[in-house]
């Protein structure tokens, strides 16, 4: 038999609620949107080491500049308090500054919020964790560099007559 189906392993999709929950940061960068905006986005994984529902989920959470181009020093300095990152730290690098979120925890309250007619649950804020000891589990994830990469390994011939148009 080459590939069975075990149903033992399937889990029904699960959503957080409006509430209180305990987060890691996996990671926090700068992005862009297309219309140019820059902004912080942090990757927020509920916690599996504690005692609470969500366990493992994602939630995404974006700082936008200013119009001035800034970011909210008061916003971004609270941010920074309630994941523990040391008062009067300095970095080298906003970049160096984003990449010490990675592996801090917090705790995050979500609400319901709509805008532009649109309802979905965004931070109302963060506070301290009230787990400082992080025992969370990370789950494995599958190196890109696992998969074969034939298209590296050797070229592809394709003539007029291979393609529909």
């Amino acid at each position: 038999m080459a590939f069975k189906f075990d149903y033992s392993e399937v889990k029904e999709f699960q959503e957080l609620q409006e509430g209180f929950y305990e987060v890691v940061c996996q990671s926090a960068e700068e992005k862009e949107t297309n219309n140019g905006k820059k902004y912080i986005q942090l990757d927020l994984v509920v916690r599996n080491d504690v005692n609470q529902s969500g366990q493992n989920l994602h939630h995404w959470h974006s700082m936008f500049r200013m119009k001035d181009g800034r970011y909210h020093q008061g916003v971004l300095m609270g941010l920074g308090s309630s994941f523990g990152i040391s008062d009067q730290k300095e970095f080298n690098t906003f970049e160096d500054m984003l990449r010490e979120f990675h592996g801090k925890a917090a705790k995050m309250k979500l609400r319901k919020e709509t805008y532009n007619g649109e309802t979905n649950l965004r931070v109302h804020y963060f506070n301290k964790t009230a787990f400082p000891q992080i025992n969370h589990k990370w789950k494995e994830m599958v190196p890109s560099n696992s998969f074969p990469s034939h298209a590296s390994e050797m070229p592809i011939d394709v003539s007029d007559d291979d393609l529909p148009f």
